[in-house]
């Protein structure tokens, strides 16, 4: 699916690809300014009532003030306002494209938040955390089949390569690292479906021994959620890893300060049953009419869920009074 995102140029999300990123624009003074805009749209629309619809959120960030309980909390506003991928919520329905961006921006922003967090305090410690998160807009999606779980691993490898969570809400991995005790426990699913997005992984591996010590205390945490563990999807599911020749006995903290040194993707390849498969991508995440875009294409997602919609309630009413298909 990956080769269909290049093939039919799909948009990059480049305001959403580097996660723990060191020198970059989009340092925590940054994220916290835009996360309290699109707080800001969110609440200034919402405050008229909508269809009859009322929602505020009473948070404000800085970066002195931000921890992962106030960010637990910005997520939960988020799982209200949007739903699930298999079923929106009335407050995301009722939206219009540009306050729809902004809902998806306070998930974005809150995940880039963690990460920029996570990352510096593990770099003062020696050790990497980082993550590209390749998504796009206009993907499409496949549920993952019952068999597909013997390739899902709860220990990664730097530079590993793995599926994207192409759905909303938390892994159980990452609520229970989160302890995330606000987020509804509908929103903890495991990955189920597949889009051809990725990430990839740069942070270091835990040492074995505490690997299987926390992996223990996960899988009691599940087990007191009423979760079974051998019946979801956990951990990761690895496509690729980094190739490290071409960064010869370096260390992990080595490398990250090579790629620190970039603050984009310029084109992506992929070879596909024989055939080459590649897309430039020549803007960046501040390119002045970036965000017009991505509206453009929530304005065009809408249209088709409306009309597809539409077809949906066709369909019934035709299956309720025997009319037939025109």
């Amino acid at each position: 699916m990956f080769h269909d995102l290049l093939r039919k140029n799909a948009h990059l999300e480049k305001n959403y690809l580097l996660h723990g990123w060191q020198n970059t624009a989009r340092d925590m003074s940054y994220l916290c300014q835009e996360m309290n805009r699109h707080i800001q749209i969110v609440n200034r629309f919402f405050s008229s009532k909508p269809k009859g619809l009322f929602y505020q959120i009473d948070q404000n960030f800085s970066p002195d003030k931000v921890n992962q309980n106030e960010l637990n909390k910005i997520h939960h506003h988020f799982e209200l306002l949007i739903g699930q991928v298999w079923d929106l919520s009335t407050f995301y329905k009722a939206s219009p494209p540009k306050i729809q961006y902004s809902i998806r921006q306070i998930n974005n922003l809150c995940h880039e938040m963690e990460n920029a967090e996570r990352s510096a305090y593990a770099f003062e410690k020696g050790r990497c955390q980082s993550y590209l998160v390749a998504a796009f807009f206009e993907h499409s999606t496949v549920p993952l089949l019952p068999e597909d779980h013997v390739h899902f691993d709860l220990y990664h490898n730097f530079g590993d390569v793995i599926l994207h969570y192409a759905q909303l809400g938390k892994t159980h991995q990452e609520a229970y690292s989160d302890q995330d005790e606000i987020v509804n426990d509908k929103n903890i699913t495991s990955l189920r479906f597949l889009s051809g997005e990725f990430d990839i992984i740069f942070s270091d591996s835990p040492p074995l021994e505490i690997f299987h010590k926390n992996t223990q205390k996960f899988k009691a945490w599940l087990i007191s959620k009423g979760v079974n563990p051998e019946e979801h999807n956990l951990g990761y599911a690895r496509v690729a890893t980094l190739d490290k020749s071409q960064f010869p006995n370096q260390s992990t903290i080595e490398i990250m300060k090579e790629l620190f040194k970039f603050d984009d993707i310029s084109q992506l390849t992929v070879v596909f049953d024989g055939k080459v498969f590649s897309q430039s991508y020549d803007y960046h995440w501040d390119t002045h009419d970036n965000e017009k875009n991505q509206i453009g294409y929530l304005n065009k997602a809408k249209r088709n869920f409306e009309k597809n919609d539409s077809k949906k309630i066709l369909q019934i009413i035709r299956s309720l009074f025997n009319w037939p298909n025109l």
